[in-house]
């Protein structure tokens, strides 16, 4: 269920397009469980914003993912 409605909040703008998403695939997350899940994270992780209009946070995910992997490289190349 979390990783279901991970897999599509990642790339929603909302908490509402996230819970439609989430319900509309194969996961059929239903929508309490979309906000147990999104309360669940807002309290693990209060800094990060998961939604917003701009970029999706799966790409500001993947970005951050690139940078910690470079910089591991360059630490084992040393």
């Amino acid at each position: 269920m979390a990783k279901g409605f991970f897999t599509v909040a990642m790339n929603c703008p909302s908490t509402e397009k996230a819970h439609h998403a989430a319900r509309e695939t194969s996961f059929r997350v239903p929508y309490e469980d979309c906000k147990t899940v999104y309360k669940a994270f807002e309290a693990i992780y209060p800094g990060i914003q998961l939604f917003s209009e701009g970029i999706n946070f799966g790409v500001i995910a993947q970005n951050l993912e690139g940078h910690i992997l470079r910089k591991v490289m360059l630490k084992g190349v040393q």
